[in-house]
């Protein structure tokens, strides 16, 4: 696997694309990601014309019937790689945030494991019994 963004870094964060899906579903899994990437020490932003960051999340929020489906991976900036890809779903919207931290905790525990930490303290870090660390 590809080296990945150092603990640190500034990862870009735009909003999801949608399927079926509303402006504001895309904006509570937006600013899900971003409380819990800044929560594991990454900056993170999100603007269009942003510089200077080391990878982007990107992904997707789709409906289905009553549920959504959240798709979100982490690209590395300077050759395009994906160094992770996450899929969640949700029952409702308002599950959109917990599914989103979810998949923030798992693409965060992606790149450290790839940055060498043992799997066991990350099994630990990604526990979905623990409550998200943005919502402490």
């Amino acid at each position: 696997m590809a080296a990945p963004p150092a603990q640190g870094k500034t990862l870009k964060v735009p909003k999801p694309a949608t399927f079926g899906a509303t402006s504001a579903e895309a904006d509570a899994v937006q600013a899900a990601v971003k409380l819990e990437l800044e929560a594991e020490g990454y900056t993170t932003v999100t603007a269009d014309d942003a510089k200077g960051f080391t990878a982007i999340i990107s992904g997707s929020v789709t409906r289905l019937g009553a549920g959504y489906v959240v798709n979100l991976a982490i690209i590395r900036q300077a050759d395009h790689q994906v160094l992770a890809s996450v899929r969640e779903e949700a029952r409702s919207s308002a599950d959109l945030p917990r599914a989103s931290i979810a998949i923030a905790r798992q693409l965060t525990a992606s790149l450290r494991l790839a940055a060498g930490e043992r799997a066991k303290v990350l099994l630990k870090a990604t526990d979905r019994s623990a409550p998200p660390r943005a919502m402490r």
